[in-house]
């Protein structure tokens, strides 16, 4: 438990201002069978990760808690209680920690996590764990989305999420580019084209997070390449890691929409030139 809390929660909480997941989790834990098999075997797992070790403990606990949860998921008109969202995202972390870039999700012994975001879209914004939940289960499936080339499931019509640019904390402003990443994703893996005015909408909503972003989304330092072997790449450092989140998300946006411009040429000298003005962009995004 101290493991989790210490080690695994900032991270699952990290665009949370209310860290539910490192501080009523715990808790509740102690209540819920089925929510503290699924800490011991994130925790566990990590904890065989880390020291390269190996050990049953996780796929035992990981078992243990399936054989409480599926039976619950499996009732057509049950009621989702919160620990029951809570236990499914953190047993999604401990899957996670199994990604292949190669293919993700395709041997998944959980419950498809976007059929169980989406029946609980309407919780987004209500607030305490169940909010909380959704919205480490949704970037766990923009995960999964992006990876796997495909649209992201949970409808983001129907979640009345906030796409503003009014004042509010550093949380709202990461959780905004977010979800616009998500719509980007959405719209660059979609079946056919991308057409060139919801393509440009998009470009105009990333640009106009960026102007409008509070200054303390701006790095404290910034270090140029040197060329060694190590030092390719910037390297970048934000007051915090919500911020570092939300710029993150800003620039895989722009490098998808990037990559599928529909302005692209298809063929002759004037593809290649693109190809190479490509290139260039990646570079200073990245």
């Amino acid at each position: 438990m101290q493991h989790f809390m210490e080690h695994l929660a900032p991270s699952i909480d990290v665009c949370s201002q209310d860290q539910v997941f490192g501080r009523l989790v715990p808790r509740m834990a102690f209540l819920s069978p089925i929510l503290l098999t699924s800490i011991f075997a994130v925790a566990s797992k990590h904890i065989s990760k880390t020291i390269e070790m190996t050990d049953p403990s996780p796929e035992t606990y990981f078992q243990e808690t399936l054989d409480h949860l599926i039976p619950v998921l499996n009732e057509p008109d049950a009621l989702i209680e919160d620990y029951i969202l809570a236990a499914v995202v953190i047993l999604r972390v401990m899957e996670e920690m199994d990604i292949s870039l190669s293919g993700y999700d395709q041997q998944s012994h959980l419950p498809a996590i976007h059929a169980l975001i989406s029946a609980q879209e309407r919780f987004a914004t209500k607030g305490g764990l169940r909010q909380a939940a959704w919205w480490v289960g949704f970037r766990q499936e923009m995960v999964v989305a992006f990876i796997n080339q495909r649209p992201i499931v949970p409808v983001l019509e129907h979640c009345n999420l906030d796409r503003s640019f009014s004042a509010a904390d550093v949380f709202t402003w990461t959780n905004r580019i977010i979800v616009h990443c998500a719509d980007v994703i959405n719209h660059c893996f979609q079946n056919g084209s991308l057409d060139q005015t919801t393509y440009q909408a998009l470009r105009d909503y990333g640009e106009a997070w960026m102007a409008h972003r509070p200054p303390c989304f701006n790095p404290i330092f910034q270090s140029q390449p040197s060329g060694i072997a190590g030092s390719l790449f910037t390297k970048t450092y934000f007051t915090g890691d919500v911020i570092a989140k939300g710029v993150q998300h800003y620039h895989l946006s722009k490098i998808l929409l990037v990559a599928h411009d529909p302005n692209v040429p298809r063929l002759g000298l004037q593809r290649k030139a693109y190809e190479q003005t490509v290139d260039v962009s990646f570079w200073h995004t990245l």
